[in-house]
Formats: structure tokens, C-alpha cells, sequence
């Protein structure tokens, strides 16, 4: 049971998502209904944990001033003399809770926090619930909750933060399109993007729905031959942005580009098209299509074919064969599945991929058949492995295994399924069946750019670069604003010793918002001998991310220390890191995230690298492909007497022996299972 807990309304979440890190990094424990597991009782696990909680802070809104559920919690809060009201908008609290004196969360936030936290303590140590600002006459600190060292728990907070600040803040970023492709030639005549239809319903509320037609008329196109169709990512980056259409095309690399409308009425729909030529804008082609929700899929084959015909790429097609594919005729389970999809597409959020999961799960009880739903299914899961270390691995590895072989089931011949099926081996480290379906899908559906990019991925981890680079090129050609394909690319130049074209796609992948490629040219100054210069990129790193870290993580030396014992090889830093790393490492079950696997790696944690390597799912992605650099802790890690050990635990051998070795080593001769690395 936590010490404190946290009533607020949904949309006030991402203030509270800050609020309970802040929180957290200060050692308090503390419940909000992200804690909520999939299967256990929603109401249930609130009344438990407000019952428990020794302070229950209560955050005043314009959205939780309408909320029954927010008041009801403060009611039972005020009559046990645990609430602590916060006011987060200047919203005056609803009657009956105004005799409480409301913190402003809207005040200096150094100044919020310390009046917080002095309130909190009152509270723990049985104060009164009158106003805790006029009462409090700073109190001790508790030392239960603390150690000695203050700093360290700081630092430690810092470091397992890390991978979340990457990751939460490694997406897109609005705005002014980023410059990313340079000079080119011009696009190729049969090559279109496909923007996001407008949501034209009468109350403005199924954007998820028209994103979702717009998706799958873009995944039909892609199923075109000879037809260049940018990916879902960069078509979708401009959404809400009014940019001139040449300007889209251009940064896209595209010829053509399509716009529309989706307007729904109970079961009906109208979808309205528009075909436009980039290059002057001309409105080549424009259709209105009306029918029902039952022919939804018919619509989108039918616009996807007219658009095909129109740009000339449609010849020697069966005309029986199909690009768009019929999904489901349960109306309910696709919406579910829209509204699930979009939410997980738009946020790494614990909370938000909890709920997406579970509206994706509803769309399959209603429809088991629903085959790209349960594909779905798994690489929402793989998110929850990747950015909710508190997750337990087996039950997301036992929902992924279920789903994908539902995906594979239910229908064989979608490349999404066989994707599936990858990303389950690949979860599960059985890595000759991972490139197996890989493969498959990408011969599936060849200009897929997704299924492009996690090819790629696999390769890279699998120390093959020359193998992974050409497909982590074709993704970035197709979805040049995907921001993995950029940052494994640039990885893979960096292996290569290419240090000029991996700092120009680092250049690129931080451009579209992903703060891993100031590492990656980091990296690059290193091994060209200038480790002063990899600690000042390295805090680059810092000054990118610093508006978007809690406070309490802000603290620039511990950043510093960072870099030194990364690039600057500091024994005192190095001393300081190991310290922290052991220290998470000591409580059961610890939460292992990429960032954590990055410092172990860096700073020589060997044993500890490879015996906890399995507890971070996916996230050791990147961590597994830097491991093939020429960097001296890589070679460490690939020479290291238990390496072979390692490779067989985690799948590397198998898969080395059945489709070809990493660059970087080879079977020793006259040996069954032996084998050595540069």
C-alpha cells in the first residue's frame, strides 16, 4: 500500500504524471489509477488503496470540480483528516471542500513543492488537516523513506528516468518541418502520402474513426505494386499543422498527395476524397463516397483502386485481388480497435497503454477473427514491456505469445501477423524463429515501411549491419519522419566507421525529436578521440531534455558525472554509477530498463549486464546493437569469458548457426558450439 494517494480527473493526467514522479524521486510511494492492472476490480483497487493511504492529495480542476468520483474520494479523505487539496487551474473547489486551504500548483513550482512536501509530512506524522500552509513551520525530515545520501536517491532517480525521458520525448515535435532529406531529385511520379481525413461528424468526436479510415486507405496503397506510398508516421506528422501541400510533398519525397473527410451519422458514412498533384497544386481527382459501416472496407478498396488507376500503376493486377483488407464486420469491435490504436500511437504513458491495451482487448472478445487487432495486441504489449518497467515480464510475454498466435490464426496471410509472430520470438529470445517471420513479412508486403524498420532492428541486434542497413534505409525512404529508422541507422554508420554518415543521420533522428542520436554522435567524437567533445554532446543531451524532466531531476552534476564516466573514464564517477546501479540491483525483483542496461554496459558491469539482460524486454534494442561497435567496453562485453554462455541463453547461437554470423565473429574450426569476436 502506498503512503499517498492521488484523486484527480483524466484529463488533468499529465499534471499528475509529474507531480507522482516528483513525488516518487522523493521517496515517498504514492498511488494514482495507473497502478491498476489488466483483470483486477477498477473499483476495488481504489476504495483499497484510499483506505490505506496515509495522505490522500486531492487536485482541484475545472474537470475534477465536475467529477462524482473526485468528490467522493475527497469526502472519505476530509472525514479521516488525511486530505491535502491542491488547486491546479484556479478553479474554486465545489461546496463543501472550500474550508480546506488548496496548495497552488499554478505558484513557483520550488516554492509548490516545498510547501507540498511540508504538508505531506504534517500529515504523516498525524497532523491536523486545517490549512497546511498556515501550520507548518518546517518539520524534520523523515529518514525512513531516505538514505543517508541523499543524493545518491537523486542520482538514482536520474538514471532510471533516463530511458523514459528518451522515449517519452524521442517522438515528433509539431511545428516547423525539419530539413532532413537535403537536396534530392524529384519525387517519383508514383509516389503519394496520404494525410489525415478530417473528422466532419456532427459532434467533433470521431477523429480516431476518420485517422483510421485515412490508415487504412494508406495500408491498401501500400499493397499497390510500383507504388511509392509514404509511411504512417511522417503522413500523420502534419496533422493539425496548415502547411502548404508542396511543402508536405516535398519534405515527404512524393508527387502526389491525398486529402479528405470522414463524416458519420448513426451506421451511415461519407467519406470525401481528393487526389492533389504536388508539384502546382492541381486537384487531379475528387470523389464522394457514401454507404454504410458494414461497407466501410468496400469504400476504402474502392478509393485506394480509383487512386491507383488514376496515377497509372494499377496495370496487370488481378482485378479479384484486394488492397485493402476487410478487418471485421463487427462495427463495435473495429471502433474499440480505432479508439485503442490511436491512443497507443499517441502516448508511451503507463496509464494510456494500459487502456489502449484493454480497448484492444474488448475489439477481440467481440470479434476472436480480428486478426490485425490481435497483431495490434502485441505490439502494444511490447510498448508496456518497454516503457513500464514495473510490468511483469512473463504475464506480457504470455499475453504477446497468445495474441500473436491468434494474429497468425485468425489470418496467415497478413504481413501484420507474421509481424506478430516476430515480435513474440523476438520478445521471448528464440531469434532464428524471430528472423523467420521477419522475413516473411517483409515479403508480404515489401514497402512497408514499419515492418522495414523492425527488419532492421533485428538485424542490427543480431550484429549483422551490412544485412540490417539496407532495409533501415528503405524505412527512412518510405517514413523519412520515423524517427527509429534514422537512430538505428545512425548506429549501424557508427559500427561501419562511417562517422560522417552516422552523425548526419543522428543529426536527423534529434532533428525529429529523438534525444537518443546526440549518444550515437557522442559516440562518434569518442572513438575520433575527443572525449571532451562527447561530454559536451552528452549535455546537450541534457540541455534538450531538461524542459521536460521533473524538477528534482534537473540536477546538471549529476549529468556531468554522467559524461565523465562515460567519455572521460572518472573512477571516482564510474565508482559513483556503479554504486547506484548496485544499490536498484539490491531490492527483489528490480525494474531493468535500456538506460540501466547502458550503464551497466558503459562502465564494465559485465556479469550484472548479462545476468539481468532478459528482465528489460525490448528496450535492450539499442543497447544490443551499440554492443557491435568497436567501442572498447563492446569488444569488453563480446570478448568477455561468459559471452558464449550469453549468446546461447539469449538465442544468438542457434540463430548465427542456422542464417549466417555477426560481422564481428565466427565458429571456431574443428568446434561444435565455439566461437570467437573481433
Amino acid at each position: 500500500m502506498a503512503d499517498i494517494f492521488i484523486s484527480y480527473a483524466r484529463p488533468d493526467r499529465a499534471q499528475i504524471e509529474r507531480l507522482g514522479a516528483a513525488l516518487e524521486a522523493d521517496g515517498y510511494t504514492v498511488w494514482w489509477d495507473r497502478q491498476i492492472v489488466g483483470g483486477e476490480d477498477f473499483y476495488e483497487a481504489i476504495e483499497r488503496e484510499l483506505t490505506a493511504a496515509k495522505v490522500v492529495i486531492v487536485a482541484w480542476s475545472q474537470h475534477s470540480f465536475k467529477s462524482r468520483w473526485v468528490k467522493d474520494e475527497a469526502s472519505v479523505a476530509a472525514e479521516a483528516g488525511k486530505i491535502i487539496a491542491l488547486n491546479l487551474d484556479g478553479t474554486e473547489p465545489p461546496i463543501g471542500f472550500k474550508q480546506f486551504h488548496s496548495l497552488d500548483a499554478s505558484d513557483d513550482p520550488k516554492r509548490f513543492m516545498e510547501e507540498l512536501r511540508k504538508a505531506i509530512e504534517l500529515k504523516l506524522e498525524g497532523g491536523s488537516q486545517e490549512s497546511p500552509v498556515t501550520r507548518i513551520s518546517a518539520p524534520a525530515r523523515r529518514t525512513s523513506k531516505r538514505t543517508p545520501a541523499s543524493w545518491l536517491m537523486a542520482g538514482l532517480a536520474l538514471l532510471f528516468l533516463g530511458a523514459f525521458i528518451l522515449n517519452q520525448y524521442g517522438g515528433l515535435k509539431n511545428g516547423q518541418v525539419p530539413n532532413i532529406l537535403g537536396a534530392k531529385n524529384p519525387a517519383p511520379e508514383k509516389s503519394i502520402a496520404v494525410l489525415p481525413f478530417a473528422d466532419m461528424s456532427e459532434n467533433g468526436d470521431q477523429e480516431y474513426f476518420s485517422d483510421g479510415v485515412s490508415e487504412e486507405i494508406l495500408n491498401a496503397l501500400v499493397r499497390v505494386p510500383n507504388l511509392k506510398v509514404a509511411g504512417r508516421t511522417s503522413s500523420f506528422y502534419f496533422k493539425g499543422q496548415n502547411l502548404d501541400i508542396r511543402e508536405i510533398a516535398n519534405t515527404l519525397d512524393v508527387a502526389h498527395v491525398l486529402e479528405g473527410s470522414v463524416r458519420t451519422h448513426e451506421d451511415k458514412v461519407r467519406i470525401t476524397a481528393q487526389l492533389i498533384r504536388a508539384k502546382d497544386g492541381f486537384h487531379m481527382w475528387s470523389q464522394t463516397y457514401d454507404g454504410s459501416f458494414k461497407d466501410i472496407f468496400i469504400l476504402q478498396e474502392k478509393i485506394s483502386r480509383d487512386i491507383a488507376e488514376e496515377l497509372d500503376v494499377i496495370l496487370n493486377v488481378d482485378p479479384d485481388s484486394r488492397f485493402a483488407i476487410g478487418l471485421t464486420e463487427n462495427k463495435d469491435a473495429y471502433d474499440w480497435y480505432l479508439q485503442g490504436r490511436n491512443l497507443s500511437l499517441s502516448s508511451y504513458k503507463a496509464n494510456d497503454l494500459f487502456e489502449a491495451r484493454s480497448l484492444i482487448e474488448r475489439a477481440v472478445k467481440l470479434d476472436p477473427e480480428f486478426a490485425l487487432a490481435w497483431a495490434e495486441l502485441v505490439r502494444v504489449n511490447g510498448q508496456i514491456a518497454a516503457f513500464v518497467p514495473t510490468t511483469s515480464q512473463p504475464d506480457l510475454l504470455a499475453r504477446v505469445k497468445h495474441a500473436a498466435e491468434q494474429a497468425i490464426r485468425a489470418n496467415p496471410d497478413l504481413a501484420m501477423s507474421q509481424l506478430a509472430m516476430q515480435r513474440y520470438y523476438r520478445y521471448s529470445n528464440q531469434l532464428e524463429k524471430a528472423t523467420e517471420f521477419a522475413l516473411k513479412a517483409v515479403e508480404l508486403e515489401p514497402d512497408n515501411a514499419e515492418i522495414n524498420g523492425v527488419v532492421g532492428d533485428h538485424y542490427s541486434y543480431l550484429g549483422r549491419t551490412n544485412d540490417a542497413i539496407p532495409y533501415l534505409q528503405r524505412a527512412s525512404e518510405l517514413d523519412p519522419m520515423r524517427t527509429d529508422p534514422w537512430l538505428f541507422l545512425s548506429v549501424n554508420r557508427h559500427i561501419q566507421s562511417d562517422f560522417e554518415g552516422s552523425d548526419r543521420a543522428a543529426k536527423r533522428a534529434v532533428s525529429l525529436g529523438n534525444f537518443g542520436g546526440y549518444t550515437v554522435m557522442a559516440d562518434n567524437a569518442f572513438v575520433q578521440g575527443n572525449p571532451e567533445r562527447s561530454a559536451e554532446i552528452f549535455m546537450e543531451l541534457y540541455e534538450a531534455a531538461y524542459n521536460q524532466m521533473p524538477e528534482d531531476l534537473r540536477a546538471r552534476h549529476l549529468w556531468d558525472a554522467t559524461a565523465r564516466a562515460y567519455y572521460q573514464k572518472s573512477q571516482p564517477d564510474i565508482d559513483g554509477l556503479h554504486g547506484l546501479v548496485r544499490l536498484r540491483l539490491s531490492v527483489a525483483d528490480p525494474e531493468i530498463n535500456g538506460f540501466l542496461l547502458a550503464t551497466m554496459a558503459r562502465t564494465g558491469l559485465i556479469p550484472e549486464l548479462f545476468e539481468y539482460w532478459g528482465n528489460a524486454g525490448g528496450s535492450n534494442s539499442l543497447v544490443g546493437t551499440i554492443l557491435w561497435s568497436d567501442l572498447e567496453w563492446a569488444k569488453a562485453i563480446r570478448q568477455h569469458p561468459s559471452f558464449a554462455d550469453f549468446a546461447k541463453k539469449f538465442g544468438y547461437l542457434d540463430e548465427w548457426q542456422s542464417n549466417g554470423w555477426p560481422d564481428k565473429c565466427r565458429p571456431v574450426e574443428g568446434t561444435e558450439n565455439e566461437f570467437e569476436c573481433d
